[in-house]
Order: structure tokens, then C-alpha cells, then sequence
């Protein structure tokens, strides 16, 4: 199913969302996996992909297994990323535009 102009709203929504800390890591996948399910969108699933190295970074633990806090520099690019991400979806970007940019980062 090919996404509208309000669907590629709240997607984009969702991500940012993400990375202001506005919505909790399970409210974002269940709505995250419903976009990543329903849409036929190549950066829909490449979002999906990046979503999960952002969040990844929250779930680190070192080798005594015990948690760390993210990488200041990794958790910048994750949300860049995600940022970028989301304004692709909303603007419509080819995938090339979007992994050039996302090359940049």
C-alpha cells in the first residue's frame, strides 16, 4: 500500500517523536512495525532498520553486563539520522537522495 500525505505525516511524526523523547520505546514499535507492515515504502523499511540502532543505544551493556549510558556521539547520529528519515518520508525523497544523505551524517 503506498503511503498518502497524512500517513507520511504521522510516520515522520513518529520519528521525531522518537528522538525528542516523546513517545516510550514500546508505544514507538507498536506503531512503528503497524507503518512498517501496512506500507510498501523502501524508507519506511529503512527507517524500521535505523530505528532499531537507535533504540539499540538505551540497551548497551558492557562486559560485565551491566548497563551503560549511550554514546554521546552515537545517540547524535541516531537522531540525526531518524530526523533526516523523517523529512524524506514527509517530502517524498528518491532512496538515493535519502542514502546520500544519510551518508553525509
Amino acid at each position: 500500500m503506498v503511503m498518502n500525505d497524512t500517513e507520511k505525516k504521522q510516520v515522520a511524526k513518529l520519528l521525531t517523536d522518537a528522538v525528542d523523547g516523546k513517545i516510550s520505546e514500546p508505544d514507538f514499535w507498536v506503531e512503528m512495525e503497524r507503518s512498517f507492515r501496512t506500507f510498501d515504502d523502501p524508507l519506511v523499511a529503512l527507517a524500521f532498520e535505523e530505528a532499531h540502532h537507535f533504540w539499540g543505544n538505551f540497551h548497551e551493556r558492557n562486559l560485565f553486563l551491566i548497563k551503560t549510558r549511550p554514546d554521546p556521539l552515537q545517540l547524535s547520529q541516531g537522531k540525526e539520522t531518524l530526523r533526516t528519515l523523517a523529512r524524506a518520508i514527509q517530502e517524498g525523497w528518491s532512496v538515493e537522495k535519502t542514502e546520500e544523505a544519510l551518508r553525509r551524517i
